[in-house]
């Protein structure tokens, strides 16, 4: 699903959709003012903020990556590939690398040598044409339409609006989620007879 196709369910949702319809329909001739534009911006800050939210709250985007330390036992955060936020394993050619984050922007562990490493990052911003291929399919549309609509909510200082769809968002969420683990946990069925 692209993101223009979420930032639709959520006007939607919102009772946005005439407002925002030069952005849904390419055949449409009518062009957004000024303050349109401004609130069209704002729902796009708002499935941004979100997707950073759930990425660094909820279900940890991650990669893995080929990374050296140097002869001090550092490496550089800055050079990896994206936007870091946490580590997740650090193997080297001898097993599991231990290394903690200074505040200076570097880990530092007690090895030298190339090493693989797996965190979690933060993602970039997306477009409104962008596909949202995030956590591997856990979160469906109505999950991010509600989200959108709570952040945007709370953007616009609409706040009582902002906390009904913050519980529609969290039930969801939660709904999604714990069929994950349902699936993890499920036990093995056999016929009796």
């Amino acid at each position: 699903m692209t993101v223009l196709e979420l930032l639709k369910n959520a006007s939607f949702y919102l009772n946005l959709d005439t407002e925002f319809a030069p952005y849904f329909d390419e055949a449409s001739e009518e062009t957004p003012n000024e303050e349109t534009e401004k609130e069209w911006g704002k729902m796009l800050r708002a499935f941004n903020s979100l997707i950073k939210s759930i990425a660094t709250e909820r279900i940890p985007v991650t990669k893995e990556e080929e990374i050296v330390f140097d002869c001090k036992g550092e490496f550089l955060l800055s050079n990896l590939v994206e936007k870091f936020h946490s580590i997740q394993t650090i193997t080297g050619y001898s097993g599991f690398v231990f290394a903690s984050q200074t505040n200076d922007g570097k880990l530092k562990a007690n090895y030298k040598g190339p090493a693989t490493m797996k965190y979690s990052y933060v993602p970039a911003d997306f477009s409104v044409e962008d596909e949202v291929g995030l956590f591997d399919g856990v979160i469906n549309d109505l999950v991010y339409s509600y989200g959108i609509a709570y952040v945007y909510c709370e953007m616009s200082s609409l706040y009582d609006d902002s906390e009904m769809w913050k519980e529609k968002f969290e039930k969801a969420i939660n709904d999604c989620m714990s069929g994950v683990v349902r699936e993890r946990v499920m036990r093995v069925r056999r016929w009796l007879g």
